[in-house]
């Protein structure tokens, strides 16, 4: 909960600039920074269980009143202090150069176990056995081996969405326009799934969205963002659980 709050936190002063307001709206440019000194203030309660060293010393940077250990979980929501002195970074920045290095590191380490899993699999005894597909396999297709890196992965905003209205594009056989609350904002979105699913008993349900795609017009209708599902009956790929909209899958 504490890195899904410094998440929407990072967002939020990105998006307000602050910083571009200092002279033409100071009071707004304030209003901001308190707010992000809130958000900050309640992310010392959150991280304590988990990072109870680095909790404390933001606490304290914070001028928060008695020992973060002791405070309950609803001081999270209570107001930080109103003045306290210039704070300092939590966490040094790792150089580039030092990313480099632990980067060949961890591919030498890869490259080793490769070489040693081939060897293992060259002394185990050969054999004509395969395995027959079954009904539910057969018609899947084979696994891409196109791989992708580990940082275009995360250049990918997935998020938990919650339709709010859906309805046909007329027109169009296949198209619905569906209302998308993703916590922070609600996204038009237009989705195949027409005549796959009932669109009256849409609303209410969480699906999961590809925030970041290019827009795209289809029939006249704005889609800013891509509702995910499986198969040819566009099967709605879905929470487990009760993650609430706008949370990034990861």
């Amino acid at each position: 909960m504490a890195v899904d709050l410094a998440g929407f936190g990072n967002e939020y002063i990105q998006r307000h600039e602050p910083w571009k307001l200092v002279d033409d709206e100071p009071e707004r440019a304030a209003e901001v920074i308190r707010d992000c000194v809130q958000l900050t203030h309640a992310i010392a309660v959150l991280a304590e269980p988990v990072m109870p060293e680095k909790a404390a010393e933001l606490w304290d940077q914070l001028d928060g009143a008695g020992s973060i250990h002791a405070v309950e979980l609803e001081e999270a929501l209570s107001e930080p202090a109103a003045t306290f002195d210039e704070p300092t970074e939590l966490v040094e920045g790792i150089e580039d150069e030092t990313v480099e290095a632990l980067n060949d590191a961890l591919d030498e380490r890869i490259a080793e176990a490769t070489a040693e899993t081939e060897r293992d699999d060259e002394t185990q005894p050969m054999t004509n056995e395969t395995t027959e597909p079954d009904e539910h396999t057969a018609d899947l297709e084979a696994l891409s081996e196109n791989r992708i890196g580990f940082e275009e992965f995360q250049d990918l905003d997935i998020r938990v969405g919650e339709v709010v209205s859906a309805e046909g594009i007329e027109g169009a056989d296949d198209l619905a326009r569906l209302d998308v609350d993703l916590g922070i904002e609600t996204r038009q979105i237009v989705a195949g799934i027409k005549q796959l699913h009932d669109l009256n008993g849409l609303p209410g349900t969480r699906v999961v969205v590809l925030a970041n795609i290019e827009k795209a017009e289809l029939f006249g209708v704005e889609s800013n963002g891509m509702v995910l599902a499986a198969g040819e009956d566009a099967d709605l790929l879905t929470t487990h659980a009760d993650s609430i909209p706008g949370t990034t899958i990861r």
